[in-house]
């Protein structure tokens, strides 16, 4: 507790330093992430704390998350490096190296998310749930919606996963005034 006072005493002196100067003021926002609802074969297998200068008075919260199905596994995991909140989805496939995710057109689904397929990502990866409040709409749970897909024998099956963002502690950037 003491290391986050002095953080924070710092922050608040290099804030007082640099409006002054440089016509910039610290924005404050809620750091939120996805929390799966625990459900029968749903495990949590990574928890700790994000190392984020940025972010302050936040806890220990679950990072990864690993689903067993029959025939493959779901690896979710927090991304660490960036204070979006987002999850990411990988299939780890048991059987078959034929397996993939699509993302399913979700606004149909009462309180669902669609994905989102970026370059960036891994293979067989998908992106959802971004904290952005203007995106959820004040919203606290949702449903996330996907399909699991064997390239030869085409759609295993369709996975609905509940999730909520769970609020743990801010972060502070500067922003131009």
């Amino acid at each position: 507790m003491q290391l986050n006072c002095q953080r924070l005493a710092h922050l608040l002196l290099c804030v007082a330093i640099m409006i002054p100067l440089t016509g910039c003021a610290p924005a404050f926002f809620k750091y939120r992430y996805v929390s799966l609802n625990l459900i029968e074969g749903l495990e949590i297998i990574e928890v700790g704390r994000l190392t984020d200068d940025r972010l302050f008075f936040h806890n220990a919260m679950p990072l990864a998350y690993l689903l067993k199905r029959d025939s493959y596994d779901l690896r979710f995991e927090i991304d660490k490096t960036r204070l979006t909140g987002e999850m990411r989805v990988t299939i780890v496939s048991r059987r078959s190296e034929n397996r993939s995710l699509q993302g399913d057109d979700a606004a149909s689904e009462p309180g669902g998310v669609a994905f989102d397929h970026y370059r960036e990502l891994p293979e067989n990866t998908l992106r959802f749930a971004s904290s952005n409040e203007f995106m959820f709409g004040g919203r606290e749970e949702f449903t996330a919606v996907f399909k699991v897909v064997d390239d030869t024998l085409g759609l295993i099956t369709k996975e609905s996963i509940e999730f909520k963002l769970e609020t743990n502690g801010f972060y502070v950037v500067i922003d131009a005034i």
